[in-house]
């Protein structure tokens, strides 16, 4: 299952270097990347400064308010309400506004969109058709356009 995706520039990790604990997940780079280690004792330097402590306490507020969405998706029962509550959280998180709608800034294939839903990538395929039928979302060349992101919650509302 997929648990967050990283943009450039972003760090991972930082919790063993906190409390010293491993954590099962796998980190997959999709795209060539350079990846920068650090030491628990380099760490504890940086975290002696007061705005990089601040920064990965945000980072880290920030990584669980994705985790709750997360769990949110996970527990509504059918994969169309996973699907759109999914595409709507990640077009406000990692969301571009364009003239057309909000451009998800990833390029997610159906089977991570399956990954990261807890559904099969055949069910995830048939629902992405329905929505484009819909005129709620396009996809082209891996990329998701979501025309009206409160579209994708007005059904689960009603």
């Amino acid at each position: 299952m997929i648990l967050a995706f990283h943009q450039s520039g972003e760090y991972f990790g930082e919790m063993e270097l906190i409390d010293g604990e491993t954590t099962p997940a796998t980190v997959t780079a999709v795209f060539p990347s350079v990846i920068l280690f650090t030491g628990s004792r380099e760490f504890s330097g940086l975290m002696e400064h007061p705005t990089i402590n601040q920064t990965i306490l945000k980072t880290l507020c920030s990584r669980c308010r994705d985790a709750w969405r997360q769990i949110e998706v996970l527990n509504f029962y059918n994969a169309e309400a996973r699907i759109r509550t999914a595409l709507y959280h990640l077009s406000r998180n990692k969301g571009i506004k364009t003239s057309a709608g909000i451009r998800i800034d990833l390029k997610l294939t159906h089977r991570d969109l399956a990954e990261l839903t807890g559904i099969s990538r055949e069910t995830t395929t048939r629902v992405i058709s329905q929505l484009q039928g819909g005129s709620i979302v396009q996809v082209k060349q891996r990329q998701f356009l979501i025309l009206d992101p409160d579209k994708l919650l007005e059904e689960l509302l009603d």
